[in-house]
């Protein structure tokens, strides 16, 4: 006869603990809101810590990306007073946009390249080192998508620390993206503005 004590360590064993992720981002009015059908990879390690591995010996030849920076800017800001304008002007407003994006085109094009060619190196052994650490700590990603509430509920097969990582697009510039590395803790965790990386799309 199994001994009741017995049977609560073996339902305690197979019992997986779950995390309810509610990712929301920034409205314009300062509010946040809910991002529906969003994407997020949980992996049995940090994302950050291996990129920052593999891209040290790189840091000293990447381009540099203040150049980008300052075009990506300008970019919005254009964006931003053709939207200012009263909707019913804004057909006679559209070339003026126009020609800033056409003017622009090219040399954001070769900036993209150039940031592009030094990750193809920065990163040529990503998957390797990625398959290498998933087969050592023997747990697989894997991936859950948030309803329309911005919300998801996620359990992880086996346990362990785990990482969410979220990408999700800015909705408020087309050249910017939220990006979200965190632990998977706790009952709840909030990927909000206050715990992502505004980054620019390179």
């Amino acid at each position: 006869m199994i001994r009741p004590a017995v049977v609560l360590l073996l339902l305690a064993a197979c019992t997986r603990s779950s995390t309810v992720v509610i990712v929301s981002v920034p409205h314009g009015d300062g509010s946040q809101i809910p991002v529906a059908s969003q994407e997020l990879v949980l992996l049995p390690y940090d994302r950050d810590s291996v990129i920052a591995e593999l891209t040290a010996p790189f840091a000293a030849s990447r381009p540099d990306t203040l150049p980008m920076v300052r075009l990506l800017d300008s970019l919005k800001l254009a964006y931003q007073r053709y939207l200012a304008v009263p909707t019913p002007e804004r057909p006679a407003a559209r070339p003026a946009l126009n020609a800033v994006l056409a003017g622009a085109e090219g040399r954001l094009t070769a900036l993209r390249a150039s940031q592009h060619a030094w990750r193809d190196s920065a990163f040529r052994s990503y998957d390797s080192l990625t398959f290498a650490l998933t087969k050592r700590i023997a747990r697989d990603p894997f991936a859950d998508t948030t309803d329309a509430r911005g919300l998801v509920r996620v359990t992880p097969s086996r346990s362990g620390p785990w990482w969410v990582t979220v990408t999700a697009w800015d909705a408020t510039d087309p050249n910017a993206e939220w990006y979200w590395n965190q632990p998977l803790v706790g009952d709840t965790l909030y990927l909000t503005a206050a715990n992502a990386r505004h980054r620019r799309r390179f």
